[in-house]
């Protein structure tokens, strides 16, 4: 692609023949989503303030829920 030519995709032009990309330039370096640079401890705490914030907004979802549900059957009698 490079000298403007795709007869031949998968090889590295000037690096002799049937030398392929992977071998001349190797693997791609591999990534994670998830920087290694996080300590253990840092992801756990992490972890555990999301944990409670997830809980927190469950808890205020379902009282509302309950509160509205009370107020509906109070009205019926």
């Amino acid at each position: 692609m490079v000298i403007g030519r795709s007869e031949h995709p998968d090889c590295v032009c000037a690096a002799g023949a049937g030398v392929t990309i992977k071998q001349h330039f190797g693997l791609a370096p591999r990534t994670s989503h998830m920087s290694s640079s996080m300590a253990p401890k840092e992801l756990e705490q992490l972890t555990q303030k999301i944990r409670d914030q997830l809980e927190e907004s469950i808890i205020g979802k379902v009282t509302q829920q309950l509160m509205l549900s009370f107020c509906q059957m109070q009205s019926q009698f």
